[in-house]
């Protein structure tokens, strides 16, 4: 009797070791808004230091419809009728500077979806331009002026350089005209990611009819500016229900690729690989991490139109495997957490499961 009891104290210590060295690996960032079921207290991030928080703002708010119903609280960002700019924001942030592969994942309920809706987005501005050569806050014919003097020499901002390169040149031109008539800027190489809902092929957007895209940019190796985007086959059949979304981007490989699951299906491939882009460091960002908006589409309303929960973003691209984990996590199951494991994660759970059989033989 004695033997059997140490025998299962040791074996519920070896099973509890295992799950959680098992569960270590953490996301950079990770907002699972289960600080409360209502309200608009901040999401603190549950990821890796330093720690991101998200503030509710535009009147964005919580639900305690959650996918599964086995976490506390989800983000609800759907105004309907009273308006659409509800979102989540953290400045300063740090953690995806100089990343060159990135996964992203959320769970989604859409109630509606009316166009450019953005998941998650960090994008900033690489080189913005500005032919406001003489300075009086509009691009017009004496700016025009300005750089036809000066092309094909070396120039700044009074003399014809848009982009900030040295020099007055055709891009210069191009620039001009892309503003020509408005205030300077705000037009450039975005850098960053943003995980959006897009219009499908087949028809309107709506909850049910939609796409996944995924827009990033950076620096390449010569530190010149990279900007690439995909989007995955039509989503239908989503409006109203929990869906698991999540987009890979590997630098070594220049894949991109999408996938989705539900509370009942596993995560699964959306389509084909995007495959070659170019490869890049993630920066610089303007430090802005939005859910529901992004900095590349200043006064638009990009809110996401419904309820999101468990939003990570990992610095490398996670395979089939760890994205069910992930998937997993917000479901009710016995092993909530032990999910994504890491190498070293591994190791020491190989030596605690070798420490368990250890154990049950010096008891026999």
């Amino acid at each position: 009797m004695k033997r059997t009891l140490v025998r299962g104290v040791v074996l519920a210590s070896c099973s509890l070791l295992l799950i959680t060295n098992l569960a270590t690996a953490q996301p950079l960032l990770q907002w699972n808004f289960d600080e409360s079921d209502a309200g608009d207290q901040d999401a603190i991030d549950a990821g890796q230091a330093p720690a991101e928080n998200g503030v509710f703002l535009g009147g964005a708010t919580r639900t305690s419809n959650t996918p599964g119903g086995a976490s506390t609280g989800a983000a609800d960002l759907y105004l309907g009728s009273t308006g659409n700019d509800a979102y989540i924001e953290a400045t300063g942030v740090s953690s995806f500077d100089g990343l060159e592969s990135i996964t992203v994942t959320a769970w989604i309920n859409l109630q509606d979806a009316i166009g450019n809706d953005r998941i998650a987005a960090l994008q900033g501005v690489i080189n913005p331009p500005d032919a406001d050569f003489d300075g009086n806050e509009i691009v017009d014919g004496a700016d025009l002026e300005i750089w036809e003097n000066n092309y094909g020499m070396l120039a700044d901002g009074s003399t014809g350089d848009a982009n900030s390169n040295g020099e007055a040149e055709g891009e210069d031109y191009l620039l001009w005209q892309q503003t020509f008539g408005g205030p300077p800027g705000p037009r450039g190489d975005f850098a960053g990611f943003s995980l959006n809902i897009n219009a499908p092929v087949d028809g309107d957007q709506s909850a049910d009819d939609f796409r996944l895209g995924m827009f990033i940019g950076g620096l390449d190796d010569q530190d010149e500016p990279v900007f690439s985007f995909g989007q995955s086959v039509d989503i239908e059949g989503a409006a109203q229900q929990w869906l698991f979304v999540a987009t890979t981007y590997d630098g070594t490989t220049g894949d991109l690729t999408f996938y989705t699951g539900t509370e009942g299906d596993a995560a699964s491939q959306l389509g084909d690989v995007f495959a070659g882009l170019e490869a890049f460091r993630i920066e610089p960002t303007n430090g802005i991490f939005y859910v529901g908006k992004t900095e590349a589409a200043p006064g638009a309303n990009t809110s996401l139109e419904g309820f999101i929960d468990d939003v990570r973003i990992y610095g490398s691209a996670l395979d089939q495997s760890a994205l069910e984990a992930v998937r997993l996590e917000n479901l009710p199951s016995p092993l909530a957490g032990a999910t994504i494991p890491e190498p070293a994660s591994l190791t020491i759970a190989a030596v605690a499961i070798l420490s368990c059989g250890a154990a049950r033989r010096r008891r026999r």
